[in-house]
């Protein structure tokens, strides 16, 4: 606990002093060149507070930023937290840190039904639409390449969607993702939530 108090204060005096430079450039350097998974997961949270206040209006438990090192883990991992623990909430953050920086190439969402995690992945896409400070820092990306190039041959549709080139695609438990592919993606990252 105080090894992580001690990076936490380190890393919002480095992010307050980036913000204040306006330096937005270099704010997406900060963020995206993250070293190792415990920095990947602390930076992602404060990511998170400072694009999302609305989501996370509460000071950040301590196991938020145990959730965030599993999320970004290399091996399956899963979590479980009694409702109202903002598991949800803080997924949904830490993908759109992950497209924000292009940490990944396809995303599923697994929910219980299809509904339900066409839902998370439109609220991510509202966020990169609608969030100014979001636009002004990572420009826009609903519906554009990695590189920024409009995606003209791609509509959008319920439930799939691209951000940043990254592809986003809701299931329902029941559905098949053995086969998902986009272009010469196979999904990169799988997120169950709420799926028992």
């Amino acid at each position: 606990k105080d090894g992580l108090e001690i990076k936490l204060n380190q890393y919002r005096a480095e992010i307050e002093a980036i913000v204040n430079s306006k330096d937005w450039t270099l704010f997406r350097s900060y963020f995206h060149h993250s070293i190792g998974s415990e920095e990947r997961a602390i930076k992602s949270v404060l990511w998170c507070r400072f694009f999302f206040p609305h989501y996370f209006t509460d000071t950040t438990p301590l196991f938020h930023y145990e959730l965030a090192y599993l999320f970004f883990a290399q091996e399956n991992e899963y979590w479980a937290a009694p409702r109202g623990f903002s598991k949800t909430s803080l997924a949904q953050g830490l993908i759109a840190c992950s497209i924000a920086h292009s940490w990944e190439t396809f995303i599923v969402v697994v929910e219980k039904s299809f509904t339900e995690a066409a839902e998370i992945l439109s609220a991510i896409r509202e966020e990169f639409t609608d969030n100014p400070m979001l636009k002004a820092v990572y420009g826009e990306l609903v519906a554009k390449t990695a590189e920024g190039q409009e995606l003209n041959k791609v509509k959008d549709a319920e439930g799939d969607m691209f951000i940043g080139g990254v592809r986003l695609r809701a299931k329902g438990f029941n559905a098949p993702i053995r086969g998902l592919k986009s272009k010469q993606f196979r999904p990169s990252f799988v997120l169950c939530d709420d799926v028992e």
